[in-house]
């Protein structure tokens, strides 16, 4: 009947509690605040207040919509209201539905500030994992559209048939001149280090 607090991933925070349904009868009750949604039981509460329907439920936080403190029966209460998909419903219209519960030895605003602040958290690393999830195929379509780009760049190209020419040492200079070029854009390109590019060039030049 005391309020836990256990930190881990799942269960943040617990509270217990009690309805006196009868001086005979108690109804226990607990409300667990999970990182992802609400676990809770307590008395279902309609239009007409609060039914002796017992309830177990879990409410994911993107279906929470309300969390309220109301006086009930003279003792305070929190007042959950959720959001729920009927399977006996032919539309897919989202019912609503609000359950009560009677937290022993607590505040029930700070119990109220607590599901806020998970719920907030939540949210906040839904939204940290999308961002993450956009930035890796930010960066995964601009790779792919890099290699394109090179592989382009970089196609063999259709070698003429050899004839004899009389000038073959400017043929040569030319062709050492494009495949230095060719290196100096693999290694602006990133493809190439500094050491590799230097040893490419030093193998040219010695080729000449």
């Amino acid at each position: 009947m005391i309020i836990t607090e256990q930190h881990s991933w799942r269960n943040i925070y617990s509270y217990t509690g009690e309805f006196k349904k009868s001086f005979l009868k108690k109804i226990p009750m607990y409300l667990n605040i999970c990182s992802t949604f609400l676990q809770c039981k307590g008395l279902s509460y309609g239009q007409t207040g609060l039914t002796t329907f017992e309830t177990e439920v879990e409410i994911d936080y993107e279906m929470l919509k309300s969390i309220e403190i109301e006086k009930v029966n003279d003792s305070d209460c929190l007042i959950l209201g959720y959001l729920y998909e009927s399977p006996y419903l032919m539309s897919n219209e989202m019912q609503s539905s609000y359950v009560a519960l009677f937290l022993d030895h607590c505040d029930l605003s700070e119990v109220r500030e607590n599901i806020l602040k998970i719920k907030e958290k939540h949210f906040a690393s839904i939204e940290q994992l999308e961002n993450a999830q956009r930035l890796s195929q930010q960066k995964e379509e601009r790779r792919s559209s890099h290699n394109k780009d090179f592989s382009a760049a970089y196609e063999p190209e259709i070698q003429e048939p050899a004839f004899p020419e009389e000038n073959e040492a400017s043929d040569s200079m030319s062709d050492f001149s494009q495949k230095v070029e060719k290196l100096k854009l693999m290694y602006d390109a990133g493809l190439l280090t500094e050491e590799e590019f230097a040893s490419e060039k030093q193998k040219l030049i010695s080729e000449i």
